[in-house]
């Protein structure tokens, strides 16, 4: 396709025009996306608990079963070695607010959890 001097100026104009339309939209959906990504991950921030000297069978739904009875918990992690899946005997509960999160702490610090003297610590306040 030939084009003369004034309709190569004209389709110049309007992919520079496009593009710039594009980018602009781009820049727009990605800050949105952003934005709706901050809101999620604050809607599930809370409080970080450090939760050592776990029994060896112990289950992430069984940290559950024990926090929520303290306030609503957002996560439960036990952390696993990395070459066979075991437990490392310690593990994290988030919880959403901090006063039930230090009412947990209070109540179980130093108690026998599934035959083992378990401990907490509050690490991380995300708010």
């Amino acid at each position: 396709m030939y084009l003369d001097q004034n309709s190569f100026q004209k389709e110049g104009d309007r992919v520079l025009s496009n593009t710039r339309t594009n980018h602009q939209s781009m820049e727009s959906h990605s800050s949105n996306s952003l934005e709706d990504q901050e809101k999620k991950s604050k809607k599930l921030k809370g409080i970080e608990v450090f939760v050592g000297d776990i029994s060896f069978f112990c289950k992430e739904v069984d940290l559950y079963k024990l926090f929520s009875t303290y306030g609503r918990v957002l996560r439960t992690r036990i952390k696993r070695s990395d070459k066979n899946g075991r437990t490392l005997m310690y593990g994290f509960v988030d919880m959403e607010r901090l006063d039930d999160a230090n009412r947990c702490i209070e109540a179980l610090h130093g108690s026998r959890f599934q035959g083992r003297d378990i401990r907490f610590e509050i690490l991380t306040s995300f708010y």
